[in-house]
């Protein structure tokens, strides 16, 4: 259709701006929509639509949070962190998922690290969180704190056989003297890159090198 391939499409469910359906969407469905809408000029006029309901949301006790978290979002995502800010510090529910993801979001924008932290890690524990978000972030600030104790911690997590990089994970463990550990990760890293047709030849390989140097014997 055209589009560049860095403008995601919005889904059927995404496309309806009506006011009855956006507020029954929850806060993941919202936070998805306003990253894919704001950064494209394609998507415009479907921004200005959604900003006026989600406005439409504080005039209502039932859904003055979703609203002030989606009008958090919007300013975020637009540079707009006074306003961000404004709006967040409105939601009354502390375990509104997402939240916290975005409240670390905009603790990093405004350089305050250690309060981003504690936000990834409350949004760990919410139920329904961004707990894939939340994680990857607390990697990467550990990462580039060198924080070797706190990325073994993250290994503990569920979420680590999926997300935590196979490279970063090695020098943790070996920084933090896990040997165990280091090896199972080692043979994971290995494994994770070997297909069954790769492992058929190597073990035909080895037996024909045998086979030859039983013959030179």
């Amino acid at each position: 259709n055209g589009d560049s391939p860095s403008v995601l499409a919005l889904s059927l469910e995404e496309q309806d701006t009506s006011y009855e359906h956006l507020a029954t969407r929850d806060a993941a469905f919202h936070y998805q929509l306003i990253t894919k809408i704001v950064p494209h000029p394609k998507y415009l006029d479907h921004k200005w639509a959604v900003e006026k309901h989600y406005r439409n949301f504080l005039k209502t006790g039932k859904t003055r949070d979703l609203g002030n978290f989606c009008l958090g979002v919007l300013a975020l995502e637009s540079d707009r962190f006074d306003i961000a800010r404004t709006h967040l510090a409105k939601v009354q529910d502390d375990e509104l998922p997402y939240l916290n993801f975005v409240k670390g979001k905009l603790a990093l924008a405004d350089r305050r690290k250690k309060d981003a932290e504690m936000c990834f890690k409350r949004e760990l524990t919410i139920n329904g969180g961004f707990t894939r978000g939340a994680y990857l972030k607390l990697v990467t600030l550990y990462d580039e704190a060198e924080d070797y104790d706190e990325l073994r911690s993250l290994l503990n997590h569920e979420q680590s056989a999926t997300y935590f990089p196979e490279y970063l994970a090695r020098i943790t463990l070996l920084n933090t003297g896990d040997f165990p550990q280091y090896l199972l990760w080692m043979f994971r890293s290995i494994s994770n890159r070997t297909t069954l047709p790769g492992f058929i030849a190597a073990v035909l390989i080895a037996v024909v090198w045998l086979f030859y140097l039983f013959q030179l014997h």
